[in-house]
């Protein structure tokens, strides 16, 4: 599968094969735990997006939502966790 990007400032990329990719974790396990880890995360993440679907209440779906912008992006202070950015959607 071919695949293409626009970068905005001078990037380096790199590509390799799966079966390259299969190498590399078993010459190096922590690099395959990382991107198991990485991987489960974000299964996590789209598991509560898809229940937080299933809210009909408007209140639960909004906490939801709020809980984990703040848990991705807070930022803990004396009244609790801040978000640092302006909530515009």
């Amino acid at each position: 599968m071919d695949v293409s990007a626009f970068c905005l400032e001078d990037t380096l990329t790199c590509g390799f094969t799966r079966s390259q990719f299969e190498e590399l974790a078993l010459q190096h396990p922590a690099v395959g735990l990382q991107v198991n880890k990485t991987l489960s995360e974000r299964i996590s993440w789209l598991t509560n997006r898809v229940s937080s679907l299933a809210d009909v209440n408007f209140e639960d779906r909004l906490y939801r939502v709020l809980r984990n912008v703040a848990k991705e992006h807070g930022a803990q202070s004396p009244q609790g966790v801040v978000i640092q950015f302006p909530l515009a959607h």
